[in-house]
């Protein structure tokens, strides 16, 4: 399976949890110990399952996101 990732963000998300509002265009960072962040992921994929990728032409990736939320280490 080989993935193709068009873009990725890391970024530090506020007290309750929400994206910055210009998260898009902020630059990279890994945060500080403890700090909230979230890594934000697109990509294009094939689907492969039997009963869902007949709904799609043969040999098509489709656009996907995903992300996640984590807590730094405290070193």
């Amino acid at each position: 399976m080989k993935i193709e990732f068009e873009k990725v963000w890391v970024f530090q998300v506020r007290d309750n949890y929400s994206a910055p509002s210009d998260w898009q265009m902020a630059a990279e960072n890994a945060g500080n110990p403890a700090d909230y962040m979230r890594v934000h992921v697109q990509y294009r994929y094939g689907l492969y399952i039997y009963f869902i990728g007949g709904l799609f032409p043969p040999n098509q990736r489709v656009a996907m996101e995903a992300e996640d939320t984590y807590r730094n280490e405290l070193f």
